[in-house]
């Protein structure tokens, strides 16, 4: 059985004028590093959804996960049902693009959501 104990983050921003609209962060002690990947995606995809947002940007350091992302397949079936959720929140949409990005510019998302979770938890 593995066990992974680790976390992933999103952050929602709006690029005119700039500006942080949301952050999470989660942990899934029972998930592997591309299903937290995939569903820190998911959430923060979810809230821009709701949000209206026509162009979406998601940048992740998991090459592998944007692969999958990027084409109509389901990928890996650690990440199906997360594949098939983002599928079809891309129809209707002006633009979702995907981009590999270094770990050390992810690390900013999780500092922030972790950041923001401090400061909504404090009442």
């Amino acid at each position: 059985m593995m066990h992974w104990g680790a976390g992933a983050g999103f952050v929602i921003a709006c690029s005119s004028p700039f500006r942080i609209l949301g952050a999470g962060y989660e942990g899934w002690p029972w998930a592997t590093p591309m299903r937290m990947e995939a569903e820190a995606i998911r959430i923060g995809l979810r809230f821009a959804c709701t949000l209206g947002i026509k162009q979406i940007k998601i940048c992740s350091d998991s090459l592998s996960v944007i692969q999958t992302l990027q084409v109509d397949g389901l990928g890996p079936p650690q990440i199906q049902e997360v594949v098939a959720e983002i599928q079809q929140w891309r129809q209707g949409r002006q633009s979702m693009e995907f981009y590999k990005v270094p770990r050390e510019l992810v690390r900013a998302p999780e500092i922030l959501a972790r950041c923001a979770r401090g400061l909504t938890n404090q009442g």
